[in-house]
């Protein structure tokens, strides 16, 4: 589960939108987006790191939309763009 709080640099780093990492979006966006609650019994408690790559793509989500709220970034693209960038 996601920490109340959590250090900017805790933060996935990178994120690679493969074919898999849209079907999680698909599949879990209620959770990645809201917060919605994962079934007990889903399939992804059973996947290895499953669940943290879940987690991380909420965190990773979580971080642009604050990005975009604060006036850092004008746009969900755009704080996606300063959020996988180098510097």
């Amino acid at each position: 589960m996601i920490p109340d709080t959590c250090s900017f640099d805790e933060l996935p780093r990178r994120l690679f939108l493969d074919s898999s990492t849209l079907q999680r979006l698909e599949s879990y966006g209620e959770f990645i987006y809201d917060g919605g609650r994962i079934d007990e019994n889903d399939r992804i408690w059973s996947v290895p790191n499953g669940i943290d790559e879940i987690e991380a793509l909420r965190a990773t989500t979580l971080t642009m939309e604050l990005l975009r709220l604060v006036g850092v970034a004008k746009s969900w693209h755009e704080s996606w763009k300063l959020r996988i960038s180098d510097t």
